[in-house]
């Protein structure tokens, strides 16, 4: 973790041709969401191909501070690449959650939950804090006098 953490660019460098193979492997797959009626339909490699452009900016930022040998803070760095992770991760396997909250009685119903949308907000909300962990983390090591 100490050598992602001082060289986090290419961590999210690493993650591009990851994310390319996972947009490829999912490409028929696609998010159906209902906004006020209103269907919205996006493919997962629509969504591979936002997610390459945002790592490859978020790997530039930090190769920028390695270049300028500015420090980022490392407790920033650690939080966002883990919350960067874990919201991927969620993205991603977001179909495979309906085992939560499973009623095991069977003499009620047995209707399978489906908390897809759940995890699919949890995963957004997780990437949207992250980004803001990133560009605080940016900003404050740019500023930074320190070398």
């Amino acid at each position: 973790m100490k050598k992602i953490i001082s060289k986090p660019h290419l961590f999210f460098f690493a993650l591009i041709p990851i994310v390319l193979l996972i947009g490829y492997v999912f490409k028929d797959n696609a998010i159906e969401l209902n906004i006020s009626y209103t269907p919205l339909i996006i493919s997962y490699s629509n969504l591979s191909y936002f997610f390459l452009v945002f790592f490859g900016l978020i790997g530039l930022n930090y190769f920028s501070l390695y270049w300028a040998q500015k420090k980022s803070i490392k407790w920033m760095t650690g939080t966002h690449i883990i919350l960067q992770t874990l919201a991927l991760l969620l993205f991603f396997t977001k179909d495979n959650w309906n085992w939560l909250g499973e009623n095991n009685n069977p003499t009620e119903l047995n209707l399978t939950a489906d908390y897809s949308n759940l995890i699919l907000v949890l995963s957004i909300l997780i990437f949207i804090i992250s980004a803001f962990i990133h560009l605080i983390n940016f900003l404050v090591s740019l500023i930074s006098k320190s070398k």
